[in-house]
């Protein structure tokens, strides 16, 4: 995000504290700020143990979305600005946190996934946007196999 001033930050809640907390980078948009936004999401990422277990066996779905946001925010990057892959991925795993976001990862279902495709159809999203959604959540869990954070039968039985 960007400030009145210009400046890249970014803010969250704790979810231990219940605090809310905020971190700037510098003038959105240069190289440095990049950099540092790109560290500290490493960082993050791989020392926070407060986004969930690193076991695989209880992270919730709502700690899955937030390390894949964030690998896919670091990841997608062209010119050193977001694409819209990032949007994409956002839109359709809002839905699926709002409704899911505290079942364990490794506990949901290809039921849970077709209730969240028809929540998306009552919605009024066309067939087209219904289906890119559903390839990103099933990409979501995909990316959990491969970080150890969800085992293979979850990803599986989504196909």
């Amino acid at each position: 995000k960007t400030d009145a001033r210009g400046a890249a930050y970014c803010r969250w809640t704790d979810p231990h504290t219940k605090e809310r907390c905020y971190k700037s980078f510098g003038q959105a948009g240069k190289p440095a700020t990049i950099a540092a936004y790109r560290q500290f999401v490493a960082e993050w990422y791989h020392t926070d143990a407060t986004v969930g277990s690193t076991d695989g066996k209880r992270v919730s779905v709502a700690a899955l979305i937030i390390r894949h946001v964030a690998h896919v925010t670091s990841y997608y990057t062209k010119h050193g600005k977001i694409t819209s892959e990032v949007h994409k991925t956002r839109s359709a795993l809002r839905k699926l946190n709002d409704m899911y976001g505290a079942t364990i990862a490794n506990e949901f279902k290809s039921k849970q996934l077709k209730v969240l495709q028809s929540e998306w159809v009552r919605q009024g999203l066309s067939i087209a946007t219904c289906n890119a959604y559903l390839h990103v959540v099933k990409r979501l869990f995909e990316w959990g196999v491969s970080e150890s954070l969800v085992e293979s039968t979850v990803s599986l039985s989504l196909q």
